[in-house]
């Protein structure tokens, strides 16, 4: 493989854990949220959920920028399957906001919003996961 092909292999990789990594933090953000909405008291819950609310719509910055740098490395199907993972993020953001205002149902919406959320980043995964071990 030519120098010039490794390098681009190792930018593209590079560019593909970024996107991981910070599916992670956001995960682990998610996880917080599902925490702090159990919090009994209105006033300290409200703090919690304000508090990740601003977390999560930063790591969402950083998380746009990493799909842009993805759309820009390619191939084509991963930047396509990193996009279709940024807009993933829709539901349990919509959800989280409803969380927020107190709206009936909410916990339980916010819950059901994980499953499309990992089920859009595994499938990254594994597209980024054949583009990098395919010659």
């Amino acid at each position: 493989m030519s120098q010039r092909a490794e390098g681009r292999r190792e930018s593209q990789r590079a560019a593909f854990l970024d996107v991981i990594e910070s599916a992670h933090r956001m995960g682990a953000l998610y996880w917080k949220i599902s925490e702090a909405a159990s919090i009994t008291t209105a006033a300290a819950r409200s703090d919690a959920l304000e508090e990740l609310r601003r977390s999560l719509q930063a790591e969402y910055a950083v998380l746009r920028r990493c799909v842009r740098v993805v759309d820009l490395e390619g191939p084509d199907e991963v930047a396509a399957a990193a996009e279709a993972f940024e807009a993933s993020t829709d539901l349990p953001f919509r959800a989280f906001k409803q969380l927020i205002d107190g709206a009936a149902g909410a916990p339980q919406s916010f819950e059901d919003a994980y499953e499309p959320f990992w089920n859009a980043l595994t499938r990254f995964v594994d597209v980024a996961k054949t583009a990098v071990r395919t010659p």
